[in-house]
């Protein structure tokens, strides 16, 4: 085992220390928020992955002249694959077990499939949903997005640094090819750092891009510069120790505070990356400065505990959400139960640490061809489980009691009786309590079809009320004082209807209105949305500020 050796003995304290700062900062905010900017501790694992990997690779370039990519590569897929892919198919196989087969278990599936790939920041950026949306408390892989980032970075960089170090060792002398290759790289982070703070403008607009926000959050042009902080540290390592223990003491407290400020600070209401991000990641790097000695760095950095936490940190990290996806979902979403969670999810963290993480990371059979069946075979094994949990979700799992329940398979009693484009008050649409004839009122569903899957339970608790329930819907059509315009249609019609069925709800003086609709498929399909005196609106930002007016046009009207 003489690799566990030379890595005990150069690896530095405080970072895995750090490590520890970042995954408690991210469990902390996943337990129901409980830390309001905890996301931050991503960039802070961003950080320090560029200043370790940089660091890895530039005492290889600067000691053989050359980089070893096989090695390399399989040197990362020890480390991280086998681990994944225990993880993954673990996951999958709970998911099958505690998630609803109706969306959520195809979600997790899909998330899954492209957490295999390295492709779960691609995946969710292109879903439906935001990172700090509800719906996304549902999805296991959530978190996944981060990891996929950190691998397609190590996928281009290597190649990367290697090609700007060749490059300057053949026209500058030995010394200046770390500087050149550093000015090379600031360069690249600096246009990565542009476009992240670009993306993130309020109401910017790029053609051909949907939502610069969520690309900038979610996809690793808009992060590269966070990882290049940490290596251009890493590649002035060198002449850090030329500074005074005073300045480092104070580059270690100072950065611990804008880390920690940031985690206090911020919230899913901050504009994030971008700008915003400037304070973890530079109170990272002054961090990785002031820990440059050892008497420098923050003594709890680098304590038992800490240290502890930062080896389990990337299986922590792994585990951590799911326990509080499913925790949400078979108990409630109570801050001390998703804490609770959290902290169990230590228990299989450490076991792969243990049993998989550490065994396939310092394997020596594990290299050469066999790297490549291993790879195979952590990208192969959790591709097949997750396509298997889409397959049995979207068919049901075969159990025709699943299908009747949710109605999959069949029809909302609105399309049953009628009640798709029919006049308010049509006799088969009106659901009455059973006994006597005395009501208190009428409570009318009004909506597009994501109004007809709520027939029957409005029906049910309508009438537990004592009151009548009377359904319309109009299938396709968006429930408000819009003209949404697809194709060939300039949604006349639906306008049209919408402003008849309100008429004769109006008529019947009802107690209460429940309202519909598929709000986010309007406001995401291709084509525009306007108001009836309105310029047209193409873009998603413009279309829902269209379907906020029309909407509120509509309330109004019926209040």
């Amino acid at each position: 085992m003489p690799e566990v050796k030379t890595a005990e003995k150069t690896r530095r304290q405080d970072i895995q220390g750090l490590r520890a700062v970042a995954v408690i900062l991210v469990v902390l905010y996943h337990a129901a928020g409980f830390l309001s900017g905890g996301f931050v501790g991503v960039d802070v694992f961003f950080v320090v992955s560029g200043f370790v990997i940089t660091g890895l690779l530039v005492r290889e370039l600067e000691s053989s002249g050359r980089l070893r990519f096989g090695d390399f590569y399989a040197r990362r897929v020890r480390r991280l694959l086998p681990a994944l892919a225990f993880f993954t198919v673990s996951i999958v196989a709970l998911s099958a077990i505690i998630l609803s087969p109706l969306g959520t278990q195809q979600t997790a599936g899909s998330t899954g499939r492209a957490t295999s790939l390295f492709s779960a920041n691609a995946y969710l950026y292109t879903a439906a949903g935001g990172y700090f949306d509800t719906a996304s408390t549902l999805n296991p892989f959530l978190h996944m997005w981060s990891l996929a980032v950190e691998e397609q970075f190590y996928l281009i960089f290597p190649a990367l640094i290697t090609g700007l170090w060749w490059s300057a060792r053949r026209k500058l002398p030995r010394r200046s090819a770390a500087a050149a290759t550093g000015v090379a790289l600031g360069i690249v982070a600096v246009g990565s750092f542009v476009l992240s703070a670009f993306l993130t403008t309020r109401g910017v607009s790029v053609p051909g891009l949907r939502q610069p926000l969520r690309f900038a959050f979610y996809m690793s042009p808009s992060r590269a510069w966070e990882f290049l902080g940490g290596t251009l540290l890493a590649l002035g390592a060198s002449r850090l120790h030329r500074f005074r223990l005073r300045v480092l003491y104070v580059c270690s407290y100072v950065g611990l505070a804008l880390v920690l400020l940031s985690g206090f600070a911020y919230s899913d209401r901050t504009i994030f990356p971008g700008t915003t991000a400037l304070l973890p990641v530079a109170g990272t790097m002054l961090l990785l400065v002031g820990g440059s000695q050892a008497k420098s760095s923050i003594p709890g950095l680098s304590s038992r505990l800490m240290v502890w936490l930062g080896d389990l940190s990337y299986s922590w990290y792994l585990w951590h959400w799911p326990f509080v996806v499913f925790a949400r979902q078979m108990f409630n979403a109570h801050v001390v139960t998703l804490l609770v969670a959290s902290v169990v999810s230590l228990v299989p963290a450490a076991l792969s640490y243990h049993f998989v993480e550490q065994p396939f990371r310092f394997g020596a059979r594990w290299s050469g061809w066999k790297a490549v069946g291993l790879a195979a075979a952590c990208v192969g094994l959790p591709l097949i489980a997750s396509t298997a949990l889409i397959t049995a979700a979207d068919h049901n799992w075969g159990s025709d009691n699943v299908a009747s329940v949710a109605n999959q398979n069949g029809l909302h009693a609105d399309v049953i009786r009628g009640c798709d484009g029919a006049s308010v008050g049509h006799d088969g649409c009106r659901w009455s309590p059973d006994g006597g004839t005395k009501r208190r009122g009428i409570a009318v569903l009004l909506g597009d079809s994501n109004a007809g899957h709520f027939a029957e339970p409005a029906a049910a608790a309508a009438n537990a009320l004592d009151l009548d329930l009377v359904v319309s819907t109009l299938h396709g059509c968006p429930f408000a004082e819009v003209l949404l315009a697809r194709g060939t249609t300039d949604g006349v019609d639906c306008l049209s209807s919408v402003d008849r069925v309100v008429t004769e709800t109006i008529a019947l003086h009802p107690q209460l209105v429940l309202l519909a609709s598929a709000s986010d498929l309007y406001i995401r399909e291709s084509g525009s949305l306007r108001l009836t005196n309105g310029v047209a609106q193409a873009d998603q930002q413009g279309k829902a500020t269209v379907w906020s007016q029309g909407l509120a046009q509509l309330a109004t009207r019926l209040t």
